[in-house]
């Protein structure tokens, strides 16, 4: 406190200048204190602080005033030593009540464009009680001591500021030891300063001296906790909030079960987990700073390379660095920096070898049932086909021969679907070559219209004029007949069924379409769904459909459904077209 040093300095030199500087140096202290209130109103919103430096506000401007109206300077034309004071004691009266109220009003909601006009309202009426309509009680009598109303006025403010000790010291655990410390001092020498006004006499040399070094000590202790308050403490718990925010997440991507990656534009780590060293076998931070490509031999043939496009995730297999093969699950997303720009990509690796192992145990279980099962069906098979061409002569006997003949069928189906199944959830894909799909389903209507016609039902196809061709294998083949045989199966006799292909631009749709029993709505969102039969399907397997989804899906299209109970069903297949090359 250098400068209350010098105040005394001039204390000893010149006891008026004291007065002149002290008073100016207060209201440049408590200017301060405002503009920090009001620069920082987004922090103090809910804070007593910023009620406080809207009061101090016009606290310094009674000050002020306080000091234009003495007889030292007399810079107005109303001056004098009583309207001086009893510009003082409006300030000591608005910084008591305002102190105050801090415990009933400060700590609710508040801002700033509420708070300055009621003060500027109460200010401006104060003002003009004092120098216009002159109902203010005289502060000093003329043989220089104080009235009786400015040292009751005194007391009341000392006991104002007593009242908010109180809340004051109930308060203080529910705030920092800091924000308790500070406005204590701040409110004790308030109180030192009001006392020594009551204790020295006007005339005597110590009067200046101790009310106003009193009082600015205390506004530097004010100004110290707005600082607190509205500068230091929320950047201190900012820091604090971001650095535990900072270690929990780190602690999170740590302890990961997945790998995380961050790579730049060129494929260099810029961040990696140790789950991610450990996924990629490498030794402990030797993963940072070099390119990921480093780590990798190779990439399982005909998979995309890394990353994968964002928000799409992918399976591949690699080999790592060390020879090790490992099958992993990757998804990417792109980091925008301040400018929106994508620099950078986070990659999610997930090792799912052992999963994949899993699986392929388990597809060979089923693969080695359904084969021990398949043999001995087909031997019985046979022999039912044997016995069918004997005439039995008994009708009984006959329905019995057919009954067992579609069981097995049905059978064989199952395990058909369950091996073709597998293989497509294992990702098994078939080589796919370029066909012409207006001939393939020609040769599909070819071969079934005599069993629509054995029913009776209408088996029409339409294909635009043009060759279509699109990417496939034997499996789209099938996907189709699963369809029609069920069209087949649900269409009643006279019925109607149509088969139609034609380009919507750079997609072939394929549409299959019955006048059947339909689909109920209860069925229709699960009719793709593995095991799944309607309400309505008193045989099949359930995996017909779901094998038909995993095929088109297979050859990078999608299928959709429409159907109503009654009215009969159709089925819709996009497949990507496979464009020719301009060269």
């Amino acid at each position: 406190m250098s400068w209350l040093a010098i105040l005394l300095v001039v204390w000893f030199l010149n006891p008026k200048l004291f007065h002149l500087l002290s008073v100016i140096y207060c209201i440049i202290i408590t200017f301060g204190i405002y503009t920090v209130a009001r620069n920082s109103r987004q922090r103090l919103e809910a804070n007593p602080l910023l009620l406080l430096g809207v009061a101090f506000f016009f606290v310094a401007v009674f000050d002020l005033l306080h000091i234009f109206a003495s007889e030292d300077l007399a810079l107005m034309n109303f001056s004098g030593a009583n309207i001086s004071w009893q510009f003082w004691l409006v300030a000591r009266y608005l910084q008591a009540v305002s102190i105050l109220i801090i415990p009933f009003f400060g700590t609710r909601r508040s801002s700033l464009p509420i708070l300055f006009p009621v003060y500027l309202l109460v200010s401006v009426v104060l003002f003009l009680a004092i120098y216009l309509w002159k109902f203010f009680p005289p502060s000093i009598v003329d043989s220089g001591g104080i009235t009786l109303f400015a040292e009751w006025s005194v007391y009341s403010h000392i006991a104002l500021m007593g009242i908010y000790l109180v809340f004051l010291l109930v308060w203080h655990k529910k705030i920092s030891k800091t924000l308790f410390l500070l406005p204590l001092l701040f409110v004790l020498f308030l109180i030192i300063s009001e006392t020594c006004f009551l204790i020295f006499p006007m005339n005597s040399e110590y009067f200046s001296l101790s009310i106003h070094s009193s009082q600015l000590v205390a506004y530097y202790f004010l100004y110290w906790a707005m600082v607190v308050s509205a500068i230091q403490y929320p950047f201190d718990t900012l820091y604090h909030n971001l650095k535990e925010s900072e270690e929990k997440y780190r602690s999170l991507v740590e302890n990961m079960a997945n790998g995380v990656i961050l790579i730049d534009e060129g494929g260099k780590v810029v961040f990696a987990n140790p789950q991610a060293e450990r996924i990629f076998d490498v030794p402990q931070g030797t993963l940072v700073n070099r390119s990921i490509y480093d780590f990798l031999l190779r990439l399982e043939e005909g998979k995309p390379e890394l990353p994968p496009p964002p928000q799409k995730r992918m399976e591949s297999e690699i080999i790592c660095s060390n020879g090790t093969r490992k099958n992993l699950s990757m998804a990417s997303t792109l980091i925008a920096d301040q400018k929106g720009e994508h620099h950078q990509t986070l990659l999610i690796v997930e090792d799912i070898t052992e999963r994949k192992r899993a699986e392929e145990w388990k597809a060979d279980f089923i693969r080695a049932v359904a084969h021990d099962i398949a043999n001995p069906l087909s031997a019985v098979r046979a022999a039912l086909e044997l016995y069918s061409y004997r005439k039995l002569g008994d009708p009984t006997a006959e329905g019995y021969l057919e009954t067992a003949r579609l069981n097995i069928e049905r059978i064989a189906n199952l395990i058909s679907n369950l091996s073709f199944s597998v293989d497509l959830a294992l990702n098994r894909e078939k080589e796919r070559s370029p066909i012409k799909l207006d001939a393939l389903l020609a040769r599909i209507h070819k071969a079934l219209v005599p069993l629509f016609q054995r029913k009776g039902i209408e088996f029409n196809l339409k294909i635009d004029n043009g060759e279509i061709q699109a990417l496939a294998n034997e499996n789209l083949e099938r996907a189709i007949g699963n369809i029609l045989d069920n069209a087949l199966k649900f269409t009643p006799e006279g019925g109607r069924v149509e088969v139609s292909l034609r380009k919507e631009g750079e997609k072939a749709l394929i549409t299959i379409s019955d006048t059947g029993t339909g689909i109920s709505r209860h069925d229709l969102p699960h009719i793709f769904e593995r095991f799944y039969k309607g309400e309505s399907a008193h045989t099949g397997t359930g995996l017909g459909l779901y094998t038909v989804k995993l095929t088109i899906e297979e050859h990078g299209g999608e299928i959709s459904v429409e159907s109503e109970p009654g009215k009969g069903s159709k089925f819709s297949i996009s497949l990507p077209l496979l464009l020719k090359s301009s060269g």
